[in-house]
């Protein structure tokens, strides 16, 4: 059977579409979007027309490839952005009327369930040690700690790479003394939440360490194979800020790997593992390119028995 999972985020919409037989999963298509949904929301409050237009189109267009590609099962679901947003309800009406789909909003408690299933399947080999998964997203950060497999602690904060970025870079390059306070303050509204963990292994996921993982790996091309199960070192990730910090957007869009339309936002989320590395002393982070939209293809049915969530993805 084909499925389709569209995911709606802060920053960008994504679509994967895959072929499930007897709980095995053959990728078909994973592709997003940047349309920003949440641009400016942490000062109203609501959605700005101009960012629902140009996600719903998005949304809309995903639906249309899903159903080109012969899905018979289509499920949209939404983050961050959303579930806080006041004029939500409007949104979810203007959905359903283009797409016919209801949209199904994730709380922040079950998106950072999800996103550890998500690294279990393509790490199987962490139920064997302590764990922290972290996902960055535009509007906030999911934080799993994990034990030998079972869940011990997980939350959701408030810290993502497009809220960041409008409370601390507003200007690009940003002077070096500017950058020191801005990691310093983000450091610390982090470590608020509780992200401490010593001596277990760091997962990383989420547009920002992907991107850094295809700027280190300098592709033209991303290969999402290739990024599954890479890793970037704390040094590696100093460097990729101070060359953040240092570039204009238009400077940062030429940068071989990186997305122009991620130019704005990727030093606030490159600062965002940083801090993560630091709290957790971690001197390296494994990087994962699975997340909502992969484990979502199979039956989203929350159990106790995480066994039940694993699966096995293959690339097409």
């Amino acid at each position: 059977m084909i499925k389709a999972v569209i995911d709606i985020g802060t920053n960008s919409v994504k679509l994967c579409i895959g072929n499930v037989i007897e709980g095995k999963v053959t990728i078909l298509k994973d592709i997003n979007e940047v349309t920003k949904l949440g641009e400016g929301m942490q000062y109203s409050g609501f959605l700005r027309e101009v960012a629902i237009k140009r996600t719903i189109l998005c949304v809309n267009n995903y639906v249309n490839e899903a159903k080109d590609a012969g899905a018979v099962d289509i499920t949209i679901v939404g983050t961050m952005a959303i579930r806080t947003a006041k004029n939500v309800i409007d949104f979810e009406k203007r959905l359903k009327e283009l797409t016919n789909i209801d949209l199904k909003i994730i709380s922040g408690a079950e998106e950072a369930h999800l996103s550890f299933l998500a690294v279990l399947s393509g790490f199987p080999e962490v139920e064997k040690s302590r764990v922290v998964t972290f996902d960055t997203g535009g509007g906030s950060t999911e934080f799993v700690f994990g034990d030998y497999g079972s869940i011990t602690r997980e939350m959701s904060i408030n810290v993502g790479a497009i809220r960041l970025t409008e409370k601390y870079f507003t200007e690009a390059p940003i002077s070096k003394d500017k950058l020191n306070l801005a990691q310093a303050a983000i450091e610390r509204e982090i470590s608020e939440y509780g992200v401490s963990e010593e001596g277990a292994v760091l997962i990383g996921m989420g547009g920002t360490l992907t991107t850094m993982a295809a700027i280190k790996a300098q592709m033209e091309i991303y290969d999402a194979q290739k990024v599954q199960g890479s890793k970037i070192t704390l040094g590696e990730v100093i460097s990729q800020i101070e060359d953040f910090a240092s570039k204009s957007i238009e400077e940062r869009s030429t940068i071989l790997g990186l997305n122009p339309a991620r130019a704005s936002i990727i030093l606030a989320g490159a600062c965002i593992v940083c801090a993560t590395m630091n709290l957790c002393n971690a001197k390296e982070v494994l990087i994962s390119d699975r997340g909502l939209r992969h484990i979502l293809l199979t039956e989203p049915i929350r159990t106790q028995d995480k066994n039940q969530w694993k699966r096995e993805y293959t690339k097409e």
